[in-house]
This record gives C-alpha cells, structure tokens and sequence, in this order.
C-alpha cells in the first residue's frame, strides 16, 4: 500500500511540476516581443520605427539622428528632416527638419538647400528659426546640381520627379533661379569663386561645401 501511495504521490507532483512549467511558459511568452527581430540592437531602424510607432518621437528620431550622423543607416539627414516635415511621429517638427536639412547640405546635399528654401517660403515665421533667403538657397541648389540641364532640374524638384511636393509655390521662384544660373555660368571666374564660397561658408546661404568643391571646375581654360 504504502508503494502505491508513494507512486500516486510521485505522479501528482510530476503532474503539478508539468502544469508549473506550462503556466510559466504561457506567462513568459505574453512578455516576449512579438515582432521581427525580437531583441533589435539599441541602434536598429527597427527598433527607431517601433518607437516612431508607439508616439516615443523623442528616441525614434535620436536614433536615426546618430546614425545619420555615422552614415550607417538608410536614413540620413535629408529623409530625417522630410519626416519630421511631413509629421511623420507627433505631428510636423518645423525647427527639426529645418536643422536636419541643414546638416544634409553641410554635408554637401544639393537637394537639401532646395527644401530649406521651401520651408522658408512656405513658413516664414518657423518658431525659434532665421532663415536664410530662400532666394539665395534656390541658387544654391542650382549650381550644386550644374551638369543638370534646366529642364531636368525643373523635372526633378517641379514636375513630379520630387513627389511634386513645391510646385504650388516654388515654380517661379525657381524660374528666376535657373536665369540667376545662367548670370552665374557666364561670370567672371573670380565673382564664381567668392560666390561658391559664400555658400560654403554659410554667408547668406546654409551653408553647402559642395559648390566649392567643385570650384576648380569653374576655372577658365588658358
């Protein structure tokens, strides 16, 4: 009698023991993440989309801010400051994509004196910003891009090449930019060169080192 009590006993306790790991599993796994990949690095784009997601703008965007800054990530300063233009996590961050764009074109993003001359145009009174001339950072744009023709500037930034996103406003603002273009391509090499490095040095510009960079191009053919 007293084996079969000990046998009874021993399979009650296995049972409780089986039930025990199964309750724990259950609690375990609802604590789990639920999505791919499920322990995303501190420095993941998925990691700074699940928190764009969930409302947590502020480390979303810090991460995509470091990597854009390493280079590392898909996302760099020009697409960081479109989504907080568009309002992509909170609502639209005028003073955030105004100073994404800006570090695009210090690192010499031609497109990215394009839009701060849009927001400039379109949002004059930006709080907490001066913006540069918006006329002046169009021109900038311009002759960062000169091998394109003027036709396939217009296409990119006006026709729909650029998600048409300017056309309303900008169209002749950038008219007056390509004749600005072509003043600039026919002056002296001199006012070419001080302008260009206006650019680079942010004097009246955001500044852009890309212009200057190519400045030996400008030069005139002895």
């Amino acid at each position: 009698m007293n084996d079969g009590k000990k046998s009874f006993t021993s399979t009650r306790m296995k049972l409780a023991a089986i039930f025990a790991v199964i309750a724990a599993f259950f609690i375990v796994i609802r604590l789990l993440p639920t999505e791919w990949p499920l322990f995303p690095a501190d420095d993941s784009e998925f990691l700074a989309n699940r928190y764009l997601r969930d409302g947590k703008c502020e480390a979303g965007y810090a991460i995509y801010e470091m990597n854009a800054a390493r280079k590392k990530s898909s996302v760099t300063y020009l697409t960081l400051g479109d989504m907080k233009y568009r309002g992509d996590c909170g609502g639209q961050d005028l003073p955030g994509a105004i100073e994404a764009y800006r570090k695009a074109a210090q690192m010499g993003n031609c497109s990215a004196n394009f839009y701060l001359a849009e927001v400039a145009i379109k949002h004059p009174a930006a709080p907490g910003v001066e913006h540069a001339p918006p006329e002046n950072n169009l021109f900038a744009s311009a002759i960062c891009s000169n091998p394109l023709t003027d036709a396939e500037l217009t296409d990119f930034y006006l026709n729909g090449g650029n998600l048409g996103r300017n056309v309303d406003i900008l169209e002749n603002n950038y008219l007056s930019t390509l004749r600005r273009r072509h003043e600039f391509n026919d002056s002296p090499y001199d006012l070419k060169l001080r302008t260009v490095e206006n650019i680079r040095d942010g004097i009246g510009y955001d500044a852009n080192p890309y212009p200057y960079k190519r400045a030996w191009l400008l030069r005139p053919v002895k």
